[in-house]
């Protein structure tokens, strides 16, 4: 899974080379987004299969899933995921299919 930017300047798309990532300001963050409306530890997302959690820090600006506010949330393929005021949708890597149950097959396999 990765996590596509949907608004310029945001960056670039996110990979997940770990299960869980801190995603802030601040320079020991797995993830910088360099945006003034995004915490320094703003929150954490942790890849679970075909879907991501993502649990809010207490920052400033919050987090959102498909525009609702939410201090901790599943976020599935498709969904809008906004950090602070940059927003991904959350999509399969292009050699990963979601299967209509709902988990993650990989082509190479």
């Amino acid at each position: 899974m990765r996590l596509i930017p949907l608004d310029s300047g945001t960056g670039v798309e996110i990979r997940f080379d770990r299960p869980i990532l801190l995603v802030g300001r601040h320079e020991e963050c797995d993830i910088l987004l360099d945006s003034r409306k995004v915490s320094r530890k703003h929150c954490l997302v942790a890849l679970l299969g075909d879907s991501l959690v993502v649990r809010d820090l207490g920052s400033t600006n919050g987090i959102q899933v498909n525009g609702k506010s939410v201090v901790e949330a599943r976020v599935l393929s498709g969904d809008e995921l906004a950090i602070g005021g940059c927003r991904f949708r959350l999509e399969p890597e292009p050699n990963e299919l979601v299967s209509p149950h709902g988990t993650l097959q990989s082509l190479l396999r």
